[in-house]
Parts: structure tokens; sequence; C-alpha cells
């Protein structure tokens, strides 16, 4: 596809219209669904469902994000997730910022349900000279939308104004009063200066920060997309068949419907009718190489559901679905579980008669997005 133009309001009202809608009939442009049941909320290349993953930080009332130099703060923040969203798994929450090197906060919870706001106390400083310092908040969230768990990485950040040192406490010279004794008087004003000062300076209601998608984190940590390859798989991602028989596959293209091709020897799915569900998406059969026929026996060992092609994470999953299980470049995948396929890597999935049926996956990689993934059936 071309460069990717965001959503019209056209698209929006089709969208929720018609939840079968591939494309929008007014401008045309392609529908790219959130995968998880009962959503089928739009969602772009490399962007996340904000219906499914509706994640808040928030100050509290009552923070203060002034000090003095030498001083460290602890600031009081909240996280929540939207009433309409899902549960959410915070698996890290880590911070950094001016003179302040990364480093995990502690979080006494985990789980984040919809609905919910939990607080969160981040400790800042010392800090060792005056001016604006930066404190940036990376959270690490996990939801689990359909049946593999997508994760992601959000940032925010405040400003902290840090005043110079305190300056040295005035002295009253009383050598020639008459206490008795001569001596000297200091004047420490400071503390109460700076509980004035604080107090003025309190945030006076929760007050949202902004978060954003931190793209490069999830990449550089391989929370998501192919650290090696330094790509990622967009929604738009082209998918090309080659070695099948054309009713054997799916068009060339991307998958605009949802996320996922269902592979098995059963049959295509049908446009309609109780055997959709059974049906698959890509059908995985044995043929004779002299004739072209088809070879039932060797077929007939397929599993009818044999595993699933799902894009998740920014990369290409393989879930085996059969109760025979598959391997990944050799190494055996049971039922129900995922492994990441890579560029130049295969699955193989048994048939009858002790032969086995294999996919070669070759990916494109164009300016870190992989733009087409090849599926050649090796056998």
């Amino acid at each position: 596809m071309g460069q990717w133009v965001d959503y019209r309001e056209c698209c929006r009202t089709t969208a929720a219209r018609d939840a079968a809608a591939t494309f929008c009939p007014e401008c045309g442009h392609p529908l790219f669904r959130c995968g998880a049941p009962g959503c089928g909320g739009l969602v772009t290349p490399l962007g996340h469902c904000p219906a499914c993953v509706d994640l808040h930080l928030s100050l509290e009332k009552g923070a203060f994000l002034t000090a003095r130099s030498g001083e460290s703060l602890s600031v009081p923040f909240v996280l929540a997730s939207g009433a309409g969203g899902r549960p959410l798994a915070i698996r890290s929450v880590l911070r950094e910022g001016t003179n302040l090197a990364r480093s995990a906060v502690p979080v006494p919870w985990e789980q984040l349900e919809p609905g919910r706001a939990r607080p969160l106390a981040v400790e800042a400083g010392p800090f060792l000279q005056g001016g604006l310092h930066a404190l940036r908040l990376t959270i690490v969230a996990a939801a689990a939308p359909g049946e593999i768990e997508e994760t992601y990485a959000f940032a925010g950040e405040v400003a902290i104004d840090v005043e110079g040192p305190a300056p040295a406490a005035p002295a009253i010279d009383l050598g020639n009063a008459r206490f008795g004794t001569g001596g000297m008087v200091y004047v420490n004003q400071e503390r109460a200066a700076v509980a004035r000062r604080r107090a003025a300076d309190a945030v006076g209601a929760r007050t949202e920060v902004r978060l954003e998608r931190a793209e490069r984190f999830e990449l550089q940590e391989g929370c998501r997309g192919y650290q090696p390859l330094g790509a990622r798989v967009p929604r738009t991602v082209a998918f090309a068949y080659a070695g099948f028989p054309g009713a054997d596959r799916p068009p060339d293209g991307p998958l605009l419907q949802r996320p996922v091709i269902r592979c098995g020897r059963n049959g295509r799915a049908p446009a309609a009718g109780p055997a959709a569900a059974d049906a698959n998406d890509l059908c995985l059969r044995i043929y004779d190489p002299a004739s072209g026929e088809l070879d039932r026996e060797a077929s007939g060992g397929i599993s009818r559901r044999a595993f699933d092609l799902a894009l998740a994470n920014d990369r290409l999953h393989v879930r085996a679905a059969g109760r025979q299980g598959l391997s990944l470049n050799g190494e055996r995948v049971e039922a129900g579980d995922a492994r990441a396929v890579g560029h130049g890597e295969s699955v193989e999935v048994a048939a009858g008669r002790g032969r086995t049926l294999g996919l070669l996956f070759t990916f494109k990689v164009t300016a870190g997005l992989v733009t087409q993934i090849r599926i050649e059936k090796a056998s």
C-alpha cells in the first residue's frame, strides 16, 4: 500500500454502521479493525486500539513540582484505565530524566481493571543544580484482546522547577546590645518560605499527564517488532502466497477484516452460514507434483484447523490449533502455544503417510517496516 492517510469521519461512520465493511464506500479508504472479539474498532498501521487499551496518567492533587538544589521529591501519580477498556497488566514503570539514569519504579500492584485508578509514588532527585528538570515515566502495559497478549509502552513527562542553593541566613550583630554578653542572632526564614512556596505551588486538582506511545523503546527493548531486523510489521503489510492453487489461497494483499489467517485442510471460508466458523483462509493440502491431483491420503493427515497466523506485537505469530501441534524451525510448538515467526523461518505440520507440509516465510523490509510477507508452500 502507499503512504498511510488517516481515517476520515466517513470511514468511522462506516465502521460503526457496518461491522463487515472493509472499505469506506465514500472515500475508498481501507478499514483495518481491532482483532479483539466484539470490538472491531478502527486501528492505524502501528497503532493500538484506543477502545481496548485506554491508559491514563495523572498527577495527584497536592503534588508539587518545585524543589531546592540538593533536595529530592516524592511525586504522587495516578494510573487509571478507561471504563470501556480491557484489563491491563502493568509489566513495569521506568523513570529517567535530567541527571537521572533510567531505573525501575517499585510498583506494589500489577493489574489495572477497567475504570480503576491506582496510586503510584515516584522518587526524583536529589537535584544537583537549579533549573527545569524533566521527569519521564515509561509504562509497559499488556492486554489480552485476543489469543496473543499485546504489549505496549507509553511515555509521559513532567517538569520540575529546581531553585539554586538557599542563600545564607542573615546575621544581626547585637554586639552593643545590653544582653549581658555580646552575641550573634541568626534569623532563618527559609523553612517557612519553602513551606509557603510549596503550598502555593501544589497541584490544586488531579491533573492528567499526556501519554504517547514509545515506539522506539518498544523496538529497542524487544516489546514489539523484530529487534534484530530493526523492523516492525504494520497492519498494512501485504501477504503474498506462492505454491498454492488459486482455490486454496486468499488474494494477495493486506488483512483487512481481522489480523489472522486461519490455516488447515478444511476448505476456504464461505461467504456466510454456519460452516464459516470451521472454514480456513489458507488451505493446507498436498498435491501430486506430477499430475497435480489432490493426494487425499496425505492431505487427510493434516488437521482441519492446523494453526493460525496472527499479527500481534508488530510481529507475525504462528499459533498451533491442531492437536498434533507443529514445528517452527524444527522446534515443536504444542497446541494452543504461539511463537513469533521471522524472516527466513519455516513452519511444518504433519500430514498422512509420514509426510509433512512446510511453509517458508520471507520478509521484505523497507525503512524499518515489513512491507511484504511471502508465504511459500514447500511441499
